[in-house]
């Protein structure tokens, strides 16, 4: 059993049909394409000739998001059972405050966490990574690095760091290695 067999279809059917119409929209267009609950509610407004308020948007995510809890609970059990994650995290201002969205991801699912806290925490609240034992990939962050499983370098991060140190350090190795990883990627998707 592999991907989708996982998940039930009802818990599909109900995660595409969460909210529909109007409500839908208030609910994705700060989500799926961050934008401002103030830009949201202008487009609403130019959409359907009334402006909601910040409330009903945020009513309109709570009640997106309670309605996706099962779904969310079968995402992070087929996670688990997946060899390879992939994990990262970048800063995003919230209020005018640094928090942090963490993605948990493999070739067939992503789970997003938002929190305070960049470190462990964080981790422990996703509710994925403490019990995982499969390989990791990640950019070397010493919290993943701390993690009980096998880890794995993201390429990209590597390649930006030997970059750096060419480009900033004048350290010819790393221009060097870097031409040598870029050449036998491009050899391996010919």
């Amino acid at each position: 059993m592999r991907d989708k067999d996982l998940l039930e279809p009802c818990a599909l059917r109900e995660a595409s049909t969460v909210l529909r119409g109007v409500g839908s929209r208030k609910a994705s267009l700060p989500t799926r394409h961050f934008i401002p609950l103030a830009r949201t509610a202008e487009i609403i407004a130019t959409l359907y000739g009334s402006a909601p308020t910040d409330g009903t948007i945020m009513l309109n995510l709570n009640v997106a998001s309670k309605r996706l809890k099962g779904f969310e609970a079968q995402v992070e059990v087929a996670l688990l059972a997946e060899p390879v994650l992939y994990a990262d995290e970048t800063g995003s201002k919230v209020n005018g405050k640094l928090d942090w969205l963490h993605i948990l991801t493999c070739a067939s699912y992503t789970l997003y966490g938002h929190h305070q806290s960049r470190g462990y925490d964080a981790l422990v609240a996703m509710g994925v990574l403490p019990a995982y034992r499969g390989m990791l990939m990640h950019d070397a962050w010493h919290t993943y690095l701390s993690l009980p499983m096998d880890h794995a370098l993201c390429n990209a991060h590597l390649l930006r760091e030997l970059r750096g140190l060419h480009e900033f350090f004048q350290q010819d190795w790393a221009g060097d290695l870097r031409s040598g990883m870029q050449l036998v990627y491009h050899q391996l998707i010919a």
